[in-house]
């Protein structure tokens, strides 16, 4: 057997601050902008509040409900009809103004596949 060569000293590992500055350095211009930016580049969900609003059983059940009871189309127009919270003076994120601008064509179940919608 050939012996192993000895491994080379080591420093240890950079600390974490170590590698949020070369990941600064190394990031490309537009991330720079949007990290500089902070909170103003919006990342909201579309129809966030409304998966919020459905995440206890009791909600979650009456929504499925809805849904069997009134029918997929029915169920999309009521509980989709806005991807977007109304800001409060911001712009929403570009993931969500592309619903809007989606539901600005008609109800949910006429712009969306309602296997999407629901």
């Amino acid at each position: 057997l050939t012996p192993l060569e000895p491994c080379p000293a080591s420093e240890g590992l950079p600390g974490v601050e170590a590698w949020i500055a070369e990941a600064a350095v190394a990031a490309a211009p537009a991330v720079r902008d949007a990290a500089a930016r902070g909170s103003a580049a919006s990342t909201e969900q579309p129809f966030e509040e409304v998966a919020l609003a459905m995440c206890g059983r009791g909600a979650a059940s009456a929504a499925l409900r809805t849904y069997v009871v009134d029918g997929a189309a029915a169920f999309a127009d009521a509980t989709f009809s806005r991807a977007c919270p109304p800001s409060g003076g911001g712009s929403p994120s570009l993931h969500c103004a592309g619903h809007e601008r989606l539901l600005a064509g008609g109800p949910a179940s006429r712009v969306f596949a309602l296997r999407e919608a629901a």
